[in-house]
Order: structure tokens, then sequence, then C-alpha cells
């Protein structure tokens, strides 16, 4: 028997949403889905003007109504009357998000945590006991008479209820694009998809179009940087050792590359690369190369075109393809 009680109290309770939904629906054709949200912030009045008359109940009950109706008309001026009329989608938005910004202030201003608004109003709420040893609290009593009291005013006599819809704005307009995206709620989502490409072209605009050409800065501090090496180098004198240097890094280099033995010297490795270079059906001299600098050590000539050779066998051997790469 008590669990049929609380059916019927629970059932009361959204008889009375519904009741709302249907009302605001058949009168202004808008479907309302911050319905219930309003009536939480009806409720959460109550219990804000309860604590600020504390011992006046019935002042406390007539100002929370007061605060619930005007809520109501701001509302229905800001925003339901803009969307009577209008496609369902653009009430199910803006009630949508109405609901959300409800939410979210409730939460804020009274927190998430439960309420009662009984105590704060200072009136018992008995029990009253029924057949079959159920019980039921004065006030649910209370909602389940007022619940039936509405149904029973909304029967009345059998007919036909007409609204005069064109005094809701009811009237029929070819559609538009144009009007549909500057109107409200659709203007904000409007307003939103042209922030998101503004901001997406602003940011890939240094992506597209002609690249950039390097800076001469940088450009110019590495051929400073060259240039003050070669100078240090020369200042020193020691070219012919600088370019037996080289060559014999450019052999090395080289073997390391083709995957050459890693425990030859550099006599032994280039008579491997000569022999690697005509395996390819290509000939290398790196052997005459060596023996040609062994010859003449301090001779700058020979030693500069013996490292010019040796660097052109190491871009072919390399790249397959002789004299191609316009660097030696």
């Amino acid at each position: 028997m008590q669990l049929a009680v609380n059916i019927i109290v629970l059932a009361a309770i959204y008889a009375l949403i519904a009741c709302g939904y249907v009302l605001i629906y058949r009168v202004s054709r808008v479907l309302n889905l911050a319905h219930g949200e309003l009536m939480m912030l009806g409720a959460y009045m109550l219990l804000a003007t309860a604590s600020l008359f504390a011992g006046n109940p019935l002042t406390a009950i007539a100002a929370a109504l007061a605060l619930s109706l005007l809520v109501g008309i701001l509302v229905y001026v800001l925003l339901m009357r803009k969307t009577t009329g209008e496609m369902v989608l653009a009430a199910v938005l803006a009630t949508v998000a109405l609901g959300i910004l409800i939410r979210g202030a409730v939460v804020l201003v009274w927190s998430a945590q439960q309420q009662y608004p009984a105590q704060s109003l200072a009136i018992s709420n008995p029990p009253i006991a029924l057949p079959g040893g159920a019980r039921i609290s004065s006030c649910a009593a209370l909602l389940v008479v007022t619940t039936a009291i509405v149904y029973a005013m909304l029967a009345g006599r059998p007919g036909t209820l007409v609204f005069d819809e064109t005094q809701h704005d009811f009237r029929h307009t070819p559609p538009s694009l144009l009007k549909f995206l500057i109107e409200f709620p659709f203007n904000l989502i409007a307003l939103q998809v042209v922030a998101a490409v503004a901001l997406l072209l602003m940011a890939s605009v240094g992506r597209f179009g002609a690249p950039e050409n390097p800076d001469r800065v940088l450009q110019d501090g590495k051929l400073d940087l060259i240039g003050n090496a070669a100078n240090l180098i020369d200042h020193a004198g020691h070219h012919a050792a600088v370019l037996r240097r080289y060559i014999g890094m450019m052999l090395q280099d080289t073997g390391r590359l083709m995957r050459a033995p890693p425990q030859l010297n550099d006599d032994e490795l280039a008579a491997w690369l000569d022999k690697t270079r005509a395996a390819r059906g290509a000939r290398s001299d790196c052997v005459g190369a060596l023996a040609r600098v062994a010859a003449k050590p301090e001779d700058l000539v020979v030693l500069l075109t013996e490292a010019r050779t040796i660097h052109r066998y190491r871009k072919d051997m390399l790249n397959g393809v002789s004299r191609r790469l316009g660097d030696y």
C-alpha cells in the first residue's frame, strides 16, 4: 500500500509538469524544454524568500509567487515571444540553452546540496495515516489534491477549445535562409561559425602562398663563419696538413657509407673502394690519388687536385651518376 501511495505522489508531480508543457505548447506553439528548470527555479525562490521572511510563511510564499511570475514574464518577453511561430528547432535550442543557464545559476547561488524549504518556513508537515498502514505527508497530499483539481478544471465541459492564432503572430511567411540565420537563436550559431572560420584563416594564413625567402642575415652569418675559419687556417699556414686530413676523412666517410670493413687503413680502404667501384661498372683511382699525395705531401696544387678528385669519387659512389651534382 505504501508503494502505491509513493507512486501516486510521483505521478502527481509528473502530471503537473506535463500539464505545464502542454499548456505552453498549445497556447504559443513553442516547445519549452526549460519548463522543469523554471519550476526548480521557483522552488529555490521559495527557499530564498523563506530565509528572508523567517516566521512569515504566507509572505514568503506570496513573494516567491511574485518572483516566479516576474521570471515567467521576462522569459516570455525576451525569449518565447521571439520564437513564437518559428521553426520548432529554434525553440528547442533556445529553451535548452535557457535550461542549462538556469541550472548553472542555481548551482552557483545555492550549491547542489538538497534543501528543505519547509524547515525555513517553520511549517509542520505531519503524516496522514491511510488505510492499509500507509502514510502520506501533508504536503504530498496537498500536491495530489492540487493535481486532481487542475486536471478537473482543464477537463471542463465537452467541446472544442479554439485559439485565435492571428493574435500570436502565427502568419505564414515564405522561407528565407538569410532571415533564418539572422534570427535568434540561429544568429548566435552563425556568429560562432563566422568567428571559427576567421580564427582558422588567421591561424593558417602563414601556411599558404609562395615560400618566404630565407633570412639574408643568417646566410651572411654562415658565409662570415666560413670565411673566418678559412682566414684562421690561412693565417696558421698548415694548408697541406688540412688538405691531407681532408682526403683521409673523405676516404673514411665514404668507406663507412659503403659498408667497408672497419679495420682497413687508408691504402687498403682506397683499394677496396676502387674494387667496389669497378664491380659497379665504373672506374675510380683512389689508390693513385693517395700515391700522388704521398709523393708530394707539401705541394698544394697536387693536394687540392687530389682532394677534388676524392670528393668527386665520393659523390659518384654514393649517388651512382657521374658529374651530375655540380658541386665539384
